[in-house]
């Protein structure tokens, strides 16, 4: 199976532009990209079926796991356990690059999104 990034449509969630490969093929896992533009973040989040494996290409992003803050840089990987509560947020001015696998594939209704950990952007 080839998918070629010019026959993908990006779509912006919550102020994150998020380009899923993935979204009308019959894979088992998804694969995304994620960008995050300075200032934006993702609320608290966690799946009820999935793992998720986030990858960082470039930039700095804070990341919140389990209510342990970290910074994740260009090269790191953070895998958040299924019904494991996460949340990130690009404190920089330089955008962040990421790579998002969920296993299972993602699926809007097996994901329970709360409120905002970061308050400032």
């Amino acid at each position: 199976m080839i998918i070629k990034s010019n026959e993908i449509q990006s779509i912006n969630w919550e102020g994150l532009s998020i380009t899923d490969f993935t979204s009308n093929q019959d894979t088992l896992s998804s694969f995304a990209k994620i960008d995050v533009s300075p200032g934006n973040s993702h609320k608290i989040s966690w799946s009820k079926v999935s793992e998720k494996y986030y990858y960082i290409l470039s930039g700095q992003l804070h990341f919140v796991i389990e209510n342990r803050e970290c910074m994740l840089k260009g090269g790191d990987l953070c895998i958040v356990p299924l019904k494991t509560k996460f949340a990130y947020i690009n404190k920089t001015n330089i955008p962040v690059e990421i790579l998002l696998i969920h296993t299972p594939k993602f699926n809007i209704e097996n994901e329970v999104f709360e409120e905002e950990y970061f308050r400032e952007k």
